[in-house]
């Protein structure tokens, strides 16, 4: 591989951070319809099955799940759910541990709440809401 012979600081920051774009997503405009909003989080529940997504998750939740010793179940709030694809994991983990979990699963975009709730009939464990992360209608129990 050749390298440029002088790289200015500036040329390293854009290299490896890029500008961060501000823009919408597609599938935060309401023009997405509920097949490109359903076909691209399939995409995002594949990238998280094959390249690792799950496994951190699971890996850090795990420790957690195991350590867990309290009459009341362990509670998870998951924060833009989006198809609801690492609640259904985090849940599945659960039960194979035999912990008891309770899971809040927000998101802003009813379209993907819709595929959400396609998605958990199996798990009732899993409570949508739809609401904005940044106004967010549960007391604070810490």
């Amino acid at each position: 591989m050749i390298w440029p012979v002088a790289l200015t600081a500036s040329d390293v920051k854009s290299l490896f951070f890029p500008l961060r774009n501000l823009r919408d997503e597609l599938l935060d405009l309401d023009e997405a319809s509920y097949e490109e909003v359903r076909d691209s989080l399939n995409d995002v529940t594949t990238v998280n099955r094959y390249l690792s997504g799950y496994r951190v998750l699971l890996h850090h939740t795990g420790e957690f799940l195991k350590k867990h010793q309290s009459d009341r179940p362990f509670t998870v709030l998951d924060a833009a759910t989006g198809s609801a694809d690492q609640p259904v994991a985090l849940v599945k983990l659960a039960r194979k541990l035999g912990v008891p979990i309770q899971v809040t699963a927000i998101d802003i975009n009813s379209k993907m709440l819709k595929m959400a709730k396609d998605e958990i009939f199996q798990y009732p464990e899993i409570r949508l809401v739809q609401c904005d992360v940044l106004a967010l209608p549960f007391k604070d129990e810490g």
